[in-house]
């Protein structure tokens, strides 16, 4: 997959790939997310099963199997309460949407286009500027990252190495930065 799409993804923007809508999805290192379901790799559906009936509306699944979830923000891709630094790269039929917000969606079944480290695309300054609201980079290396002119309130950086980051002109309202590593970070003060 093209990197420039990749980057469009994170961004927020609307993306299209083979006839596919794009989101992406915050993964634990293995794959899993919430209640332990595994994602398949690049290259393959990922599918909800149930033998109820799905419900409709709302982007929360009611029961275990009632859709699996993708983000179109960084807000809605930090409400599995999982850090992002393994990312995956999704489309989906919008005929498989189940309900959505503007942050994310639940979908009965997602193509995998792509696996991703997420820090490695901040580190690159690709989303400089980017509106990161709520962002959960708990524990990611982020050392040397371009924040600049990002909007990153509410966001989580409990643990994350941010060594020489750029924070100059970003918004960092209401941020935690617990246990962060801000030695020589620039536009923000370990005071």
């Amino acid at each position: 997959m093209e990197k420039e799409k990749i980057i469009s993804v994170l961004r927020g923007e609307e993306v299209t790939l083979n006839g596919l809508k794009l989101a992406w999805k915050a993964v634990h290192p293995d794959l899993r997310s919430s209640h332990g379901y595994r994602w398949p790799w690049r290259g393959q559906w990922a599918w909800s099963v149930t033998d109820q009936e799905y419900s409709r509306g709302g982007t929360y699944p009611h029961f275990i199997g009632d859709g699996i979830c993708l983000a179109k923000t960084w807000s809605g891709a930090a409400s599995g309460r999982i850090p992002a630094i393994t990312g995956l790269i999704c489309g989906y039929l919008p005929k498989d949407v189940l309900g959505e917000n503007p942050d994310k969606l639940r979908v009965t079944s997602a193509f995998v286009f792509e696996v991703i480290d997420i820090p490695s695309y901040i580190r690159s300054g690709y989303l400089a500027g980017a509106n990161m609201v709520a962002a959960n980079l708990c524990g990611a290396n982020l050392q040397g990252s371009n924040f600049s002119n990002t909007n990153l309130q509410y966001s989580n950086f409990k643990g994350a190495n941010l060594e020489f980051a750029n924070f100059i002109e970003a918004n960092l309202q209401g941020s935690d930065f617990q246990n962060a590593n801000i030695e020589n970070a620039y536009g923000i003060s370990n005071q």
